[in-house]
């Protein structure tokens, strides 16, 4: 085998075993998502007004109809 093939094959392996290895590294630095349990959202509360009496179309309310 050359020497110029024996340095090129060389450095195809270091090339790839540094590759692998900062792949590796960063695939453990990275942090991996956690399932959280949580209880369902409270329910949403929704006011509203109602006529204290029916009330023709038309009519301008009072504070007094509510």
């Amino acid at each position: 085998m050359s020497s110029s093939l024996r340095l090129s094959l060389i450095g195809v392996m270091l090339l790839t075993a540094l590759g692998l290895g900062g792949t590796i590294y960063h695939m453990r630095q990275t942090p991996r998502p956690v399932a959280v349990q949580s209880s369902p959202p409270a329910p949403l509360l929704v006011s509203y007004i109602v006529a204290a009496r029916a009330l023709p179309a038309g009519t301008l309310a009072r504070d007094d109809d509510f």
